[in-house]
Order: structure tokens, then C-alpha cells, then sequence
């Protein structure tokens, strides 16, 4: 009655197959919007990021730019300042020029007394001078800057006959701005020929060249190289003048040589210090009164710095080797109280294990005078002598217990009446031999260990009515 016949109409219900396809087809869709959904975040990302760093790029050439013009602005007003301060110090007159320098020995061929700083210019600076009508007073000076270097000293005008383009220094100038042997700081080209075809000169470098109102010296320091000038110079003074008068400036830095007849050496002497100071740090020293101080030569401040050097070095090694036996008294230190510490903790460790021995054996029995043993104790390792009155009857193992309880009181007896570190060493080591295991060896040469196991008596041993015997760790079989 509740069945279905042949060609009934009663419809099939939905498959479980077509709902798995159905479930596993909205996860798959779902799966693939996330997908998308995960990459279009990730390419909206790497937009980002590539925008992100294009702009700081962006900002970082910015900020280089503003950093160049801030240094070429910072420069600018730099070299305006320096002019300024150069017109002020120079009478109004700001005049320079970039020439090649070549060497030049005129001042000296004509026997000119101040030969050693004089230079010869071109025309044209000489004409710019007369039409800033700053040629009256004597020679111009001049600051002289080597492009390359920086190096820079001070001279003086011989005259105004050089080409357009040169400026002819002599050898003390050469030296002091690095120029005195061969092309160097120079450019290409400069080696050509300067002076005329009859007098080929090296163009040894670019130099500037700038007007310099001086003002003439009062005061100068000078420091000796060496520590010999002080030593084998007699009339100092007289050497000095003679030298000085062979210059028109000195620039300080400068380094002068002094050549002494008496000894037919010639001493390097530094100008440590100028007064006035000036901007270019450079003074005339014609037509003038200079007050001269002789400060210690380079050669002995070195050695005092060398000496000051050393000391301290020595301080520190002295310091490092104080901290050294510090921490080496301090170890020893903590080492000493560890072992104090050590040798407390085992000696209370040995009173305690002592007293229990002493107090572990049974009390003493009745001994039949007839069956009476005597033994003599040497206990090996703790100087102690039991002297025993038992039964032979008695057990060996029961004969050892007993040596202990006798050797342990001993030991605290002695302990207890010593309290120096031999009687502490004592116990710590008695306790040590009687906490292990011993066994009793009669005073005989080759004689063998009495068996102690169960059962086995002096008499069984073989032990007499007086007996030597030693308690001893057992040995190896």
C-alpha cells in the first residue's frame, strides 16, 4: 500500500551529487573573487609604493638643490664679506688677479737687499694701482694663494715688468708656497715657456694674487726647528736683524732660513706669531721697530710631547697594572673566603658525620676473661690507635664499628681540645676514612684482610688473645 508501481508519477528528489557540484561551484567562484580581490589590493599597493618613492626621490633631488643653492648662496655672500673686509683693510682697494707663477731672481741679481720676498707683476696690476692712486708709500705687498693648495704667503712689488700673465717669485717665496722644484699644482700647459724665448722660465702653478695693505709689525714670535739654533747661536739678536733685513713681510706660518757665518750653518726658524693680526695674517716688517720672542724650538717641544707622552703612557700602564693587582687581590680575596667557606661547611660537615659514628655503636658488654681479645687499632689515615678489650666470639664487621665509634671520638676529642687548621684538616679527613667502608688487616708482612661478611668471628680469623692490627680502606682483589 505505500509503494510506488511500475510508471508511477511520483518525482525523484534533487541528487546529492548535483548539490556538491552546486556547493563546491559557489566556493570555487568564491575563491577566485578573493583571488582577484587579493591581487588588485596588491597591484593598488605596488602603485603606491612606486608612487611613495617617486615622490621622495622627488624630494630628496629638491632638497639637494636647495642644499646647492643654500652653499653657493653661503658662498657668495662668503667671498662679498671677504672683499668687503679685504676693501676695508686695503684702503678701499679690492684688486686680485689668477697668474702663472714662474720662478724669478731679479731683486737678487740687482743686489737689492730685501730680495727674498720680492716679486715682479704684470703691468697691468701696476697701472691698476696707479689708478686707485695706491703706489705712494713704497712697494705694494701682496698676498700670493696657490689655486691648487691653498698654500698662501706674502711679498712684495719689485716692479711691474712681467707679461700679462706671470708672476715672477723668487726661491723663499717658491719654498713657501711648495713651488721650488719642478711643474707642481700646476695645470696643463703650464710648463710652457713665460719669459720671452731668450729666457724660458716653467710655469709652475695658477696662482692668485691680491693687493694687501700690511701694517707694519710690532711684535713677532719666532720657534726654532731644531734645538741646536739656541744652542750653538752666540748674538741672536745680531743673526735675527740680519735675517729680518733681508724681508719685506713675514706672514706667520712662514718659515725663514738663518744663515750663521760663525757656524756655516743655516738654522729653519717658523714665524709662529704676527701683531697685528690681520686677515691675511701677514705684516711689513720694513721701517719699523719689531719687538722679537724666541719661543721653544719645535725639536724640544716635540721631545716634551714625546716625554709628556710617555709619562703618560706609563700613568696608564701603572693605572692598568694597579686595576690588575686589584682584581687580582680581590680574587685571591674571594678565593680565600670561598675556601673558608669550603673548609667551614666540610669541617661541620665531618664534626656531624663524627658524632654520629661516635654515638652508633652498642654499648660495651661483659667479657668472659677467658675468651678475652686484645687488639692494638692503627687506623690508617687519621693517626688514631683504638685499643680494644672484646670478645672473640664477636663479629669482625661488629670489631670495625667499634674501631670507628673509638677512632670518631677520638677525632672530636682532638677536634674539640685543637682549634687550629691541622686539628680542622684532621677531622675533615678522619671523617672522610671512617664514613667509608674499612676492613681490619692483622700487623703481620703479606697477611691478608679478615673477612668481616656474616657469620665470621675473631676466633673464625684466627685472631689471638692479643693482637696488632691495622684498619685500612679495603684494596682492589
Amino acid at each position: 500500500a505505500g509503494g510506488v508501481g511500475e510508471g508511477g508519477g511520483v518525482p525523484h528528489p534533487p541528487s546529492s551529487a548535483m548539490e556538491f557540484e552546486l556547493k563546491r561551484s559557489a566556493e570555487r567562484l568564491r575563491s577566485e573573487q578573493a583571488t582577484r580581490s587579493a591581487a588588485q589590493l596588491a597591484r593598488r599597493d605596488e602603485v603606491e609604493r612606486r608612487k611613495a618613492a617617486a615622490r621622495a626621490a622627488r624630494e630628496a633631488h629638491e632638497e639637494r638643490q636647495r642644499a646647492r643653492r643654500l652653499r653657493e648662496a653661503a658662498a657668495r655672500e662668503e667671498e662679498a664679506l671677504a672683499a668687503e673686509t679685504s676693501r676695508v683693510h686695503n684702503g678701499g682697494i679690492a684688486l686680485q688677479a689668477r697668474l702663472h707663477a714662474v720662478p724669478g731672481e731679479a731683486a737678487r741679481e740687482r743686489g737689492i737687499r730685501r730680495h727674498t720676498d720680492k716679486a715682479t707683476l704684470p703691468a697691468r696690476l701696476g697701472a691698476a694701482l696707479e689708478a686707485e692712486r695706491a703706489t705712494g708709500g713704497g712697494a705694494s705687498a701682496w698676498e700670493v694663494r696657490v689655486i691648487a693648495t691653498g698654500a698662501r704667503t706674502h711679498v712684495t712689488a719689485l716692479d711691474f715688468s712681467e707679461k700679462e700673465d706671470v708672476v715672477g717669485l723668487p726661491p723663499h717665496v717658491r719654498e713657501q708656497l711648495g713651488l721650488e722644484a719642478g711643474v707642481r699644482g700646476g695645470h696643463a700647459g703650464d710648463a710652457a715657456a713665460a719669459g720671452g724665448e731668450d729666457e724660458p722660465r716653467p710655469r709652475l702653478a695658477v696662482v692668485e694674487v691680491a693687493f694687501r695693505k700690511l701694517p707694519k709689525a710690532s711684535h713677532v714670535t719666532l720657534r726654532p726647528l731644531t734645538s741646536d739654533f739656541s744652542k750653538e747661536v752666540v748674538n741672536v739678536r745680531s743673526e735675527l736683524e740680519g735675517a729680518l733685513a733681508a724681508h719685506s713681510t713675514l706672514t706667520r706660518g712662514e718659515t725663514l732660513g738663518v744663515t750663521v757665518a760663525s757656524t756655516g750653518k743655516t738654522y729653519r726658524i717658523e714665524v709662529l706669531s704676527v701683531a697685528p693680526e690681520t686677515a691675511s695674517h701677514g705684516v711689513s716688517v720694513v721701517e719699523t721697530d719689531v719687538e722679537v720672542d724666541i719661543a721653544p724650538s719645535r725639536e724640544y717641544e716635540q721631545a716634551v710631547e714625546r716625554a709628556e707622552f710617555e709619562r703618560a703612557q706609563q700613568a696608564e700602564s701603572a693605572a692598568r697594572a694597579a686595576e690588575e693587582e686589584a682584581r687580582r687581590k680581590a680574587e685571591d680575596e674571594a678565593a680565600r673566603v670561598a675556601a673558608e667557606e669550603s673548609a667551614a661547611r666540610a669541617l661541620t660537615e665531618a664534626r656531624a658525620a663524627l658524632a654520629g659514628i661516635a654515638s652508633s655503636a652498642d654499648s660495651d658488654m661483659a667479657i668472659d676473661g677467658d675468651a678475652e681479645c686484645e687488639l692494638l687499632v692503627d687506623v690508617v689515615a687519621t693517626g688514631a690507635r683504638v685499643q680494644l678489650r672484646v670478645q672473640r666470639s664477636m663479629e669482625v664487621s661488629a670489631v670495625i664499628a667499634r674501631v670507628k665509634q673509638r677512632a670518631a671520638a677520638t677525632a672530636l676529642e682532638a677536634l674539640d681540645s685543637g682549634a687550629g687548621t691541622e686539628a680542622q684538616a684532621a677531622a675533615v679527613r678522619a671523617a672522610e676514612v671512617l664514613r667509608a667502608p674499612l676492613e681490619l688487616v692483622p700487623a703481620l708482612p703479606g697477611a691478608a684482610p679478615l673477612r668481616s661478611d656474616d657469620g665470621h668471628t675473631l676466633a673464625l680469623a684466627g685472631v689471638g688473645r692479643r693482637e696488632r692490627v691495622i684498619a685500612r680502606a679495603p684494596t682492589a682483589p
